[in-house]
């Protein structure tokens, strides 16, 4: 991976830190076939399960934070990028990338989660920028794609002010979950949340969650 032609330009602002990889996701209809996010500069591709990576298209997103793919009936090469220069989508498998941010007022994107059965159903966290989405203090905002167009779907989470970056998943059940510094939350449908049981102490509300698996 690290042959690849643009391994010269990738690069992690926040020193002593350098890139790494920030995300692996698996392709639903192809196991050999894995979409890589190095942060902070290239979406890599393999379809031979790592023996050998195609580099990132022209147009692709660099700032990579999530990837998430589709896996409902026979849509294949569906890809979602949750990046620090927007959210991006691809209907090839990578080759082709298009920024639909249409009503989406923040382009720090942190997180995205798509329904399992309908591909055109995505939601997204997002702020105005790293240091907004990233302190406990600062404000962060939840978005769910409606038609062409993105909506801010807060009714039921606390913040924006105060808001660190949500975690998005979603599980078996295929509801939508946000993970915040104030508790975890679910949406059936994602437009409406409400507080799940979990035991969150007072002092989590100053840390960052970092990861969500729904099982």
């Amino acid at each position: 991976m690290t042959d690849l032609p643009s391994a010269d330009e990738w690069s992690f602002p926040p020193r002593p830190e350098t890139h790494h990889v920030r995300w692996i996701e698996p392709d639903p209809h192809d196991p050999g076939r894995l979409y890589v996010g190095i942060e902070a500069g290239a979406l890599v591709r393999t379809a031979d399960g790592g023996s050998s990576w195609q580099d990132r298209p022209e147009n692709a997103p660099r700032d990579v934070h999530e990837i998430a793919t589709s896996g409902a009936g026979r849509q294949r090469g569906r890809v979602y990028v949750a990046a620090g220069d927007g959210y991006a989508e691809s209907a090839d498998g990578g080759d082709s990338w298009r920024f639909r941010q249409q009503g989406l007022d923040h382009h720090y994107v942190w997180s995205v989660a798509v329904d399992p059965d309908d591909p055109e159903h995505v939601l997204v966290s997002a702020a105005t920028s790293a240091h907004r989405a990233h302190d406990p203090g600062g404000q962060s905002y939840v978005y769910r794609r409606v038609g062409d167009r993105w909506e801010r779907t807060m009714d039921g989470l606390p913040g924006p002010d105060g808001l660190a970056r949500a975690v998005l998943a979603t599980g078996p059940d295929d509801a939508f979950h946000a993970l915040t510094n104030h508790g975890l939350f679910r949406s059936p449908t994602g437009d409406g949340w409400h507080r799940l049981p979990v035991d969150w102490q007072q002092r989590y509300r100053a840390s960052l969650p970092r990861g969500l698996a729904v099982v």
